[in-house]
């Protein structure tokens, strides 16, 4: 297996991966809205804590769209590039994908963030009801 095999080999390996955890993410991401969900009153108002979680999980579903219609520019942009006349030397190819993919990259991390800071949100209500703190 050359080089360009083994990369493109470990960029789909990534890209199922990527597929897997954003998939739980989502499922995790529902649970939330769920959670918070519990945390409304007879008059379905929400405490602020609940209420900035469910923002952030409004977040993290909007990065998540944006996530996979980046993945499609990327793949676009890269399809474009490898199609061009004279074709690129497969370094140059390789330094595009690696440039191309960071933006995706970002966004899914920031993705898992904004999932993370949801959870701690809703930790803090959880601790503010039972006395935790005030």
């Amino acid at each position: 297996m050359d080089r360009t095999e083994y990369i493109d080999h470990l960029t789909e390996r990534g890209r199922e991966l990527s597929e897997i955890t954003s998939t739980v993410c989502r499922n995790i991401g529902f649970a939330a809205g769920i959670a918070c969900w519990a945390f409304r009153d007879n008059n379905f108002t929400f405490p602020s804590l609940i209420l900035l979680a469910l923002a952030c999980l409004c977040l993290f579903f909007l990065l998540d769209i944006t996530q996979y219609a980046m993945a499609w520019h990327v793949s676009r942009q890269v399809f474009n590039f490898a199609i061009e006349k004279p074709p690129f030397p497969p370094d140059a190819m390789l330094a595009i994908r690696r440039r191309l993919s960071r933006s995706i990259d970002s966004l899914f991390l920031t993705k898992l963030a904004v999932l993370f800071s949801v959870y701690i949100l809703i930790g803090l209500e959880v601790i503010r009801r039972t006395n935790g703190f005030k």
